[in-house]
């Protein structure tokens, strides 16, 4: 019992009992950008509600409408004051909003796709409607976003591939055809060259032949200014006879069409042969010709011919870029398995720049001298293939005015091969 104004007031309290009258939710409202939205209203020329928010079940939204706010309400009136509402956005959200007595739910940016609004309330006593009200929302993509737009970026993605990989096939081909061609063209001189240097070896030995019988007087005794140019002849048409080896070897080598016969050789006994037979080409000049190769000299494995060749392209390359001074030959062990042959000359030399290409074919130094000497520009490119057909090297140090120095290394003969 307690009192009041009006006198005083009588209950039991056994006889209370909860409210179990479950209370029914309404969605009131539905609002975009703050703007309550009426059914058959136009949204950017779109009616987004046919019907009242709460006889609507579905609402489809453009993706400029991303951010709005449902409105609802629990119809219990004993204290609705104290009635307890929850929502969840089903696709967004894991977990139901617990909001007290708020009734509304706001939602910004939302991303384009399908969501599930749910939402339910309590009465004053805790008693909730589980079911309570729902309303199914779809957000449409931006044109760019959609499914016809990725398909059209993934065929625009596969045109320019496609183009591309054309294109390149194209131009794949075409450098093939060119390539083929330049082969063919290249085959072509190779073939050139080989022919003409061998229809040019048999009138060169004719010439040469003639002229040193000449000289030996097969036809008597001739003046000595005959004999003189007699033998100019014949150096000379020595001289065009290693150009057209050279060119027929640089043919072969290219081809891999070239083999050794690799044996033992003295290396002194073959200097001295090389150098008696290049003595006419200083013929004018101030020059000697030294061979400093000792007896003792172990033998060096390689080709006689070509190692011979490799010499003469050496001495004679030496001869022809040197006025005064001399020339020599010599071999030193360079390391204990190979030796180190040296063509050491007092001529012009050779620049810093000109060494980076001086082993290329077709490729001289640019001097006086040399335009006055000019070759084919093989001897150099040949010289270094030969040396390393006999699994040796070849290097050059030279320094303009002082001369050049000319190193070819090669394996030393096996004991065991030198008594065999």
């Amino acid at each position: 019992m307690f009192g009041g104004i009006n006198g005083f007031n009588v209950f039991f309290p056994a006889s209370i009992v909860d409210n179990k009258i479950i209370p029914k939710i309404v969605i009131r409202d539905f609002l975009i950008f703050n703007k309550s939205v009426r059914p058959g209203e136009m949204f950017d020329n779109k009616v987004i509600l046919e019907k009242d928010i709460s006889e609507t079940q579905e609402i489809e939204l453009s993706y400029k409408h991303t951010s709005f706010t449902f409105e609802f309400a629990g119809l219990h009136y004993a204290a609705p004051e104290r009635n307890q509402y929850a929502y969840i956005m089903e696709g967004l959200e894991k977990s139901w909003n617990m909001v007290g007595n708020r009734r509304f739910a706001t939602y910004a940016h939302m991303s384009p796709g399908q969501y599930m609004f749910r939402v339910k309330a309590s009465n004053k006593d805790g008693i909730w409607n589980e079911k309570g009200a729902s309303i199914r929302i779809t957000i449409q993509p931006p044109p760019w976003k959609t499914w016809w737009a990725y398909t059209l970026y993934f065929l625009t993605f596969l045109a320019i591939i496609l183009g591309y990989i054309r294109s390149q096939r194209k131009k794949l081909d075409y450098e093939r055809s060119v390539n083929e061609r330049l082969r063919q063209v290249d085959r072509l001189k190779d073939e050139f060259l080989a022919n003409t240097s061998h229809e040019l070896r048999t009138p060169l030995n004719g010439i040469i032949g003639i002229a040193e019988s000449l000289v030996k007087g097969v036809t008597g005794t001739l003046p000595d200014i005959t004999v003189a140019n007699l033998r100019m002849v014949a150096l000379s048409g020595k001289r065009l006879s290693s150009l057209v080896d050279d060119i027929l070897d640089y043919s072969r080598l290219k081809e891999k069409d070239l083999h050794l016969q690799l044996s033992p050789l003295d290396m002194r006994s073959l200097t001295d042969v090389v150098l008696t037979l290049s003595r006419p080409l200083i013929v004018g000049k101030n020059l000697e010709l030294r061979n400093e190769i000792s007896p003792d000299t172990p033998f060096v494995y390689g080709d006689e011919n070509r190692l011979q060749q490799i010499m003469h392209n050496l001495v004679g390359n030496a001869i022809k870029f040197t006025q005064r001074g001399g020339i020599k030959v010599l071999i030193y062990q360079s390391s204990p398995t190979h030796w180190a042959m040296e063509v050491e000359d007092t001529g012009v030399g050779i620049s810093k720049e000109a060494q980076n290409y001086i082993f290329e074919p077709f490729r001289q130094v640019d001097n006086a001298i040399v335009r006055e000497n000019r070759g084919t520009g093989l001897g150099l490119s040949i010289t270094k293939q030969l040396v390393e057909l006999m699994d040796g090297e070849i290097n050059l140090q030279s320094e303009v005015g002082r001369g050049s120095t000319f190193t070819v290394t090669l394996p030393i003969l096996k004991k065991q091969e030198h008594r065999k």
